[in-house]
């Protein structure tokens, strides 16, 4: 209605009218909201592959066809059947098909790898970023895990970094941490894991 209107205002003042194209609106990977950057469910064009990856494979099943329509040119028949017969298998071949789009190939067939060994097989990934933390109040090595978490950045909050850590999202050198006010010891660096993705090593800046 609105752009319709906007077409009459624009004869009104002897202007030429604009096109008018509607699209779906697509979810983001929490299957419920718009996609957005404000709401952290979106899938950047330009994010690495392993990550793009990702975060196409933790969508919802009852996205992959609407994914699959809007974001590829992909046959939708054989998606559908896939998706029908085998959910996890459907959603790697859109995960595939993405990464190539924006990256790859090799990339994708990487990423795929990657995604396999990580979140399928319980492995660590190769490639880590690591992070010496030079905030005067972590020199001296140790800190909570609460303040750790929001620290590096793996939660927004205290509040985000208190719901992964009793949710049992939080794990530091391979082993799950039930204690957000738990000290933490950084004069070795240590391995912090949140969820299944996303990892860092970090240590004090001595």
């Amino acid at each position: 209605f609105n752009l319709l209107m906007g077409r009459r205002l624009q004869r009104k003042y002897d202007l030429p009218e604009q096109d008018v194209l509607t699209l779906p609106l697509l979810e983001g990977t929490d299957g419920v909201h718009k996609m957005s950057k404000s709401l952290g469910n979106y899938i950047g064009l330009t994010e690495k592959p392993e990550v793009m990856y990702g975060k196409i494979m933790s969508i919802p099943d009852n996205l992959i066809m609407k994914y699959a329509e809007l974001l590829t040119d992909f046959p939708l028949g054989k998606m559908e059947v896939s998706a029908k017969k085998d959910p996890r298998a459907a959603k790697m071949e859109l995960a595939r098909t993405i990464v190539e789009m924006y990256h790859n190939k090799k990339d994708a067939k990487k990423a795929e790898d990657e995604f396999v060994r990580v979140v399928s097989q319980g492995g660590v990934p190769e490639k880590i970023p690591a992070l010496a933390l030079n905030n005067k109040r972590f020199l001296a090595g140790q800190v909570t895990l609460l303040d750790l978490l929001v620290e590096t950045k793996m939660a927004s909050s205290k509040s985000e970094a208190r719901r992964l850590v009793e949710q049992g999202g939080v794990r530091i050198n391979e082993k799950r941490q039930s204690d957000p006010l738990k000290t933490i010891d950084l004069s070795d660096e240590i391995l912090l894991q949140v969820g299944k993705r996303k990892y860092l090593k970090v240590r004090s800046n001595k």
